[in-house]
């Protein structure tokens, strides 16, 4: 099995890494890229709010959304790993500014050939400028699970800390791609 081209399995597929803020997304993002010789998408929202002079509003999750489905329609024949994707904007939309605009759902519910890895927040908090929620990761974590589980979007939930769950989430598609071949 060559775990090393960009297009592991012979279909395009998408590997999104979710869950709260300072669960872990970025670290298995990047280990999993490295160990598999993919391509990383990093996180847009991060890059993008980084960049602004101003505390953001609701305008720029609109932006953010359009830029992920930008990148998620960027790559129609390669197994990518998104840090993130449009469903993390969702979730950040609702909580911030409530009703979500119907082309955020719509794009997220037609995303094909998706898996998704789903951080539990069991690891220490990181403080961080963009971060907003210390003490809310079990309540967020839950709006995720029940997102990937009511709209029926294949996920894993990884757990543990540092190496214990970069080899659980490894494992975990290593057999889906021995299952694909």
């Amino acid at each position: 099995m060559n775990l090393s081209s960009n297009n592991v399995i012979g279909i395009d597929m998408r590997w999104i890494v979710t869950g709260p803020e300072s669960c872990g997304k970025t670290s298995l993002s990047e280990f999993l890229t490295s160990e598999l010789g993919l391509i990383l998408i990093p996180e847009y929202a991060r890059i993008y709010i980084t960049g602004l002079d101003r505390p953001y509003v609701k305008e720029d999750l609109d932006r953010i959304a359009r830029q992920q489905i930008i990148e998620w329609n960027q790559y129609s024949d390669e197994t990518i790993v998104f840090d993130t994707d449009i469903l993390t904007t969702i979730i950040w939309y609702e909580e911030k500014y409530g009703a979500i605009p119907p082309y955020m759902m719509e794009h997220w519910l037609s995303q094909e050939k998706s898996i998704y890895l789903l951080c539990k927040p069991d690891i220490f908090w990181q403080p961080d400028p963009l971060r907003e929620n210390p003490d809310d990761q079990d309540r967020l974590f839950e709006i995720y699970f029940h997102y990937l589980n009511a709209y029926g979007k294949p996920f894993k939930v990884v757990s543990g800390a540092g190496e214990a769950r970069n080899v659980a989430a490894k494992e975990f598609l290593s057999r889906l791609i021995r299952d694909w071949q």
